[in-house]
């Protein structure tokens, strides 16, 4: 499990049984017994530049005829952007964990999808129904209120309200970059759920 970890960690995807067995060097009884549980896309078992070209290429719909990403099932996921099963039920999955998307954004959240199939998804898809949220001031938040946030949990929200308490409010989100341990990658999302003022 550890060399697949590695494996998946670096970008790159198992493709067939027989790449499963080179990275991962278990032996043949294993995989004789858990190999007719994987499942791989059709496009990995044609690799003609034809077929390449095809799942890269696709056409960007007007919003008008774009779905809603916060109604798309995992199934018409799979269907319509060609992702693997596992990847649109984690797609599905992380938009209940945050109670529905705000913004097309937060499909960067998603691990595991690709830079190609998050541009197919929202050629295809938008959010149409954010959910609805009532932004929260960070220069006077409770850490309870920070915590509602998805991207924050306990340690981050108490660092954030002890960096205002003792440096006073902040007037751009990019001083919290001073935080110790405060990533910025994500603060485009992240201020959705706030203001300063």
């Amino acid at each position: 499990l550890d060399r697949l970890f590695e494996y998946r960690n670096s970008g790159q995807w198992i493709n067939s049984t027989e790449d499963f067995k080179k990275v991962t060097q278990v032996s043949d009884s294993i995989l004789e017994r858990i190999s007719p549980l994987f499942k791989f896309p059709d496009w990995t078992k044609n690799t003609s530049k034809e077929t390449k070209h095809a799942v890269t290429n696709y056409l960007d719909l007007p919003y008008a005829q774009k779905k809603d990403l916060n109604t798309a099932t995992a199934i018409e996921l799979q269907e319509y952007i060609g992702v693997p099963d596992f990847i649109a039920e984690r797609i599905v999955r992380y938009r209940n964990k945050i109670e529905g998307f705000v913004d097309d954004r937060q499909i960067e959240d998603v691990y595991g999808l690709y830079d190609s199939q998050k541009n197919k998804l929202l050629s295809i898809y938008t959010v149409k129904t954010p959910k609805k949220i009532k932004k929260i001031n960070l220069n006077h938040a409770k850490v309870k209120e920070l915590m509602s946030i998805p991207y924050f949990d306990f340690e981050t929200a108490i660092a954030v309200v002890d960096f205002i308490k003792s440096n006073g409010q902040i007037s751009s989100f990019k001083e919290l970059e001073k935080i110790e341990g405060f990533s910025l990658e994500k603060i485009d999302r992240i201020a959705l759920y706030l203001t300063l003022n």
